[in-house]
């Protein structure tokens, strides 16, 4: 949801003057064996709305919708995810994969809580490793301040000290694990074990290759978090004639064209962007399609970041080829 329809959500569900019903029947939300909704819906009428609880959510790839981050949530993971409401990176990664996919494209990094259906729309959960751990967040989620600490086991750290002479910072770190990830060469060779287990960090004790990796990391978890500047460098146009209205998705490969209908369509993508996988989920098409099924047109914020997603996933393609070229083999040495 964006953040003015949460408020209105939650402020609807705050008000005792309507009733359970009414709520179901306008928000088609209904209890479940595991699940009381409108229990949980009562501890937001007898505490009032929290406003320092309503968060971003990292919802779908390059899609940051706003939920309310209470018990109210199904399987809401709060040990975890609250460590993601302070200053942080998140990887995600998934354990077991489908059979039926066909290569472990299940990577991305987060800096806000995640909804646990963002690589899948009904296989699997994707797995959270938040780089810091923070003590006390469930009473201090606005303090940004707290002390945090590395989520790294002193083992692992050991290792990597024994390896390069040094500890790196945990950023560099997480940046080099995230750039490893990313190998297409990783991906193909372990592509098995991918699919039935956590990755495994093969790690280097080379500095030189240590350090150019974690910086074509760090280039990716930018341009994946979309903070890159690159991603101001539009690379596509987008062709208006009618409504912004999504009423049908199609690609046009011989012309590169992605229509949203009959009339409007951006331009300048090439197939293998259009076809580019996060997960189960094809990028571009996943994210128009969302915004068809919610039955509204698209804003000209919107129109911008789809062309920026288009950016970010043109230079990924680009960073992949480049850690490949960087690591001369695995095992890695």
């Amino acid at each position: 949801m964006k953040k003015y329809r949460i408020q209105e959500f939650i402020k609807n569900l705050a008000n005792p003057k309507i009733s359970d019903q009414d709520i179901a029947d306008i928000y088609k939300i209904a209890d479940s064996s595991n699940w009381n909704f409108f229990k949980s819906r009562l501890l937001i009428v007898q505490n009032g709305i929290q406003n320092n609880l309503i968060q971003p959510i990292y919802y779908r790839p390059f899609d940051i919708r706003f939920t309310y981050f209470h018990s109210i949530l199904r399987r809401m993971q709060e040990k975890v995810l609250t460590n993601l409401i302070q200053d942080n990176l998140g990887l995600l990664a998934m354990r077991q994969v489908a059979s039926g996919d066909n290569q472990y494209t299940h990577f991305m990094v987060c800096n806000q809580i995640v909804d646990n259906r963002s690589f899948f729309s009904n296989r699997g959960r994707p797995s959270v490793f938040p780089l810091y751990t923070y003590p006390n967040t469930e009473n201090n989620q606005t303090n940004l301040f707290l002390e945090k600490t590395p989520n790294l086991s002193p083992k692992f750290l050991e290792v990597i000290k024994n390896k390069l002479g040094k500890i790196p910072t945990p950023e560099q770190i997480f940046y080099y694990a995230y750039s490893i990830f990313h190998s297409p060469t990783y991906r193909t060779r372990y592509a098995e074990f991918l699919k039935i287990d956590f990755p495994r960090l093969p790690l280097t004790s080379n500095q030189k290759l240590f350090n150019s990796l974690a910086i074509k990391g760090e280039e990716l978890v930018n341009l994946h978090l979309m903070k890159s500047e690159t991603l101001d460098n539009l690379i596509t146009t987008y062709q208006q004639i009618g409504e912004n209205q999504i009423t049908e998705v199609t690609y046009n490969s011989e012309l590169q064209r992605v229509y949203i209908n009959k009339q409007n369509y951006f331009t300048d993508i090439p197939q293998h962007i259009w076809e580019f996988k996060i997960g189960g989920y094809q990028v571009l098409d996943k994210w128009l399609k969302d915004r068809k099924n919610a039955n509204r047109g698209l804003s000209e914020e919107e129109i911008i970041h789809y062309q920026k997603i288009v950016v970010a996933l043109t230079e990924t393609l680009r960073l992949m080829q480049e850690i490949d070229s960087l690591i001369p083999g695995f095992p890695i040495e």
